[in-house]
């Protein structure tokens, strides 16, 4: 399956006699295939097959070096790592695309605490020599190869700052087939792999059997053309919260963002009936306003089972994305 799709990474731009670097990168969000990276804002940037289905991401700078992640879902790779998985592996899948490679190096290294290898390789191409560094992640069933490519002459320099940007690859666990995208109110989000879903209409639920739940309410306004969730203030939240819930209590405030837009999150506390049981639960809210509507992302779990959930839950929340 990899080696079917890995010709996707064949990509020659065309070379100006520029060597200039960009040092400011923003977050990109790749929801579908589960991960983060900090990527070249002026860079020129492509989606392979398409920004719909974007398993191979690239960004090229004007010399034509260029960064990019492809991302493959192979049940084989489940309990692996790139060490037990080895580097003839990962050779064989670079010679399927760069049959001229050669190995130069390679070395273990960490990557959002996950172990990675990143190996060197030099390529003939004509007359022109290239040097192409890949990092291999392994997370679950997924391989997400890390690509730098670049002319010999000027991979030196260019391998800093590549590195430096693969180094801000996170993963977010999320799973393909829970990948939900809604045109009419324009996101996208990667659920928890196992949950239930309701995505028929608004507001948007997954659930587990377990009491975990994750929930998105849209609500559209004229009273939220021109602000953003800075304007908004948390006293009015739990306000609101309190006139069906007259025990809520707020435990943590704070404005933060998602892809560069303005949140406010709230974290709250309240009991509810879970059949004949009084459960204190936790309620964490975060408020984003875009293009009229007020989005509220929620998610709902018993206090007790709150830290067991809290790494899934921030997965879930940072794969959310505006497709507009």
């Amino acid at each position: 399956m990899f080696s079917q799709k890995f010709g996707l990474f064949i990509c020659f731009f065309v070379f100006f006699p520029i060597f200039i670097y960009s040092q400011t990168s923003v977050p990109y969000t790749n929801g579908k295939y589960g991960y983060k990276i900090n990527l070249p804002k002026d860079w020129k940037m492509q989606f392979k097959p398409s920004e719909e289905d974007p398993q191979l991401v690239i960004v090229a700078n004007e010399d034509g070096s260029n960064l990019s992640v492809y991302a493959t879902q192979d049940k084989k790779l489940e309990g692996k790592n790139p060490e037990t998985l080895g580097m003839n592996y990962f050779f064989d899948i670079v010679q399927t695309q760069f049959p001229s490679a050669l190995y130069i190096q390679s070395e273990s290294e960490t990557i959002d605490n996950q172990p990675v290898i990143y190996a060197k390789y030099s390529y003939r191409n004509g007359n022109d020599d290239y040097t192409i560094g890949q990092f291999y992640v392994v997370i679950k069933d997924m391989l997400y190869t890390i690509q730098l490519f670049a002319k010999t002459n000027l991979y030196e320099p260019f391998e800093d700052i590549g590195k430096g940007l693969a180094y801000t690859f996170k993963g977010l666990n999320a799973n393909a087939s829970k990948y939900f995208k809604t045109d009419r109110f324009g996101f996208r989000i990667s659920f928890p792999e196992g949950w239930q879903t309701i995505i028929d209409r608004p507001p948007f639920e997954a659930y587990d059997n377990k009491g975990g739940s994750v929930i998105i309410e849209i609500m559209e306004s004229d009273d939220y053309k021109g602000i953003t969730a800075n304007d908004l203030d948390i006293n009015d939240m739990i306000e609101s919260i309190r006139k069906n819930k007259k025990d809520a209590i707020l435990l943590e405030k704070n404005y933060i963002g998602i892809e560069g837009v303005p949140v406010l999150y709230g974290k709250y506390q309240w009991d509810e009936m879970v059949g004949n049981e009084k459960t204190t639960i936790i309620v964490q809210h975060y408020y984003i306003i875009k293009n009229k509507k007020l989005y509220i992302l929620q998610t709902i779990v018993p206090l007790k089972q709150f830290y067991n959930y809290r790494d899934k839950f921030k997965a879930c929340v940072e794969s959310f994305q505006f497709t507009e």
